[in-house]
């Protein structure tokens, strides 16, 4: 098993720009987040072009991302809605202020109704894992900064929900068994590598 997995953050939103707790609720992308996403797809055409597949939350924000990165990309290759990368359930902190008080109390979970952290962590393993049993060997997701830390967390102790990820990066991980999903290229973060297993 040899897979390759790219995670993209949607491009920006004007609650992105207002920053803002952005959870469920549907926000679109804005000008300056399409402009975003299709320098992504520009960049991924020059430098790692062969895609098998697109991954997407089902929310407007991250779709739209992923079908400007499919038309930059040019391949006629599927985009499916996979709602365990839908992004964080934030409970009762959507809306607010991204500050450190609340964010403090969002790494606690502290927020009534918020989706605990282990609880995305596992969400995410879990949508992973359904994936990584087809025979696609080169996979974009687009998904949402919580969902992309989720995984980043559960890899490296060290790292936090509270560390950055910018709209449309780019995050990719290596998959050579079930067992182990190594990060060996980030543009926000140093590189891990760390066991992954099964919930």
């Amino acid at each position: 098993m040899n897979i390759t997995i790219c995670f993209i953050r949607h491009g920006q939103t004007n609650t992105n720009q207002l920053k803002k707790i952005q959870g469920r609720i549907d926000f679109p992308l804005n000008d300056e987040g399409r402009l975003q996403a299709k320098c992504a797809g520009e960049y991924l055409k020059r430098n790692d072009p062969n895609w098998d597949i697109i991954y997407s939350s089902p929310l407007s924000r991250a779709f739209e991302t992923a079908n400007i990165i499919k038309q930059e990309l040019g391949l006629n290759i599927p985009i499916i809605k996979d709602d365990n990368f839908i992004e964080r359930d934030f409970g009762d902190a959507e809306g607010l202020p991204v500050c450190d008080e609340v964010f403090k109390k969002i790494l606690n979970n502290d927020f009534p109704n918020i989706e605990k952290n282990y609880e995305i962590q596992k969400r995410v393993l879990n949508g992973i894992l359904n994936i990584i049993n087809t025979n696609d060997k080169k996979i974009i997701i687009v998904a949402h900064s919580h969902t992309i830390k989720a995984l980043l967390t559960y890899l490296d102790p060290k790292r936090t929900f509270k560390d950055l990820i910018y709209n449309c990066s780019l995050n990719y991980f290596y998959i050579n068994n079930i067992d182990n999903i190594n990060e060996i290229d980030n543009i926000n973060n140093i590189d891990i590598g760390s066991s992954i297993k099964p919930y």
